[in-house]
């Protein structure tokens, strides 16, 4: 999960501060599944980068407001 959020916010579609949030929310979901072989581990990180994935924020993200610079 923390690759994929990484990879939204470098994509713009993700603020820095919610990296956390994504990260929680998919260890909440998957905190209790049970990895007793490699195919349980391929298959919960898949369910997690599908679920970092579709992770929305409670309220969208500002734009970031354009700043003009001039050079003299």
């Amino acid at each position: 999960s923390d690759v994929c959020s990484s990879d939204l916010f470098l994509d713009r579609k993700l603020r820095f501060v919610d990296i956390p949030a994504v990260i929680e929310h998919v260890l909440a979901a998957l905190g209790g599944l049970p990895l007793a072989t490699i195919d349980d581990v391929f298959a919960a990180d898949a369910r997690g980068r599908a679920l970092a994935m579709s992770w929305r924020p409670a309220k969208p993200a500002p734009r970031a407001a354009k700043v003009q610079v001039q050079v003299r």
